[in-house]
Order: structure tokens, then C-alpha cells, then sequence
């Protein structure tokens, strides 16, 4: 995961997800703990080791996606994706890696 993933959605009537991630540093080395309110729905930004990966990969399950063209709405000019049904992976490299900076896919 390029990211700190902040929100998923998945709409089993239209089959539409919605997956947001957020660009954030790593804490400096001398920050032992986070602050403030941490939970599924509200995940630290902070406090995660460096990413080594541009790419996000996410499970798009093939029983979803077999005979069908898989629709990528919500990425920025210059990103780039694949979807690949044998591992049952959308791959999603994203040009903008700015810290803090909000990813979304449909």
C-alpha cells in the first residue's frame, strides 16, 4: 500500500467501491506514541514507517470483475492502473506523492 488507507465503500447493487488513501510521513524517530483519537474510522496519518512502494495494490475479487470491464473514476492526470484477474488485483501507481495528499478511486 502506497498510502494510509481512510475509507472503503463497496455498493453490492451497482457493484460500485469507493477507496480513498492519504499520502503521510513517517513520525520522526523520537516520537514514541500518537496523539489524539485513533480507531478504524479514524486512522492515524502519522506514526508509520516510510513507504518503500508507489504502487496500491487493492483485491478486487474476479467472481466481480469476470466478463466485465472494470471502470477506474477518480485518479489524478498521470496516474496509472491495471487490473489484473489472476490475482484478483486492481494496481494503482499514483504520480502525486506530496505529503498528505488525498487519494480516491471508484
Amino acid at each position: 500500500m502506497a498510502g494510509i488507507p481512510i475509507h472503503f465503500q463497496y455498493e453490492m447493487n451497482t457493484g460500485t467501491f469507493t477507496y480513498t488513501w492519504v499520502n503521510s510521513p513517517p513520525n520522526p524517530a523520537s516520537q514514541t506514541h500518537l496523539k489524539g483519537e485513533k480507531s478504524v474510522f479514524k486512522p492515524p496519518r502519522m506514526g508509520h514507517p516510510a513507504f518503500m512502494f508507489l504502487e496500491t495494490e487493492i483485491f478486487l475479487p474476479s467472481q466481480l470483475a469476470h466478463g466485465r470491464r472494470v471502470i477506474v473514476k477518480g485518479l489524478d492526470r498521470g496516474d496509472k492502473h491495471r487490473y489484473d484477474e489472476n490475482p484478483q488485483t486492481l494496481f494503482i501507481v499514483s504520480r502525486d506523492t506530496s505529503l498528505d495528499k488525498v487519494h480516491l478511486v471508484k
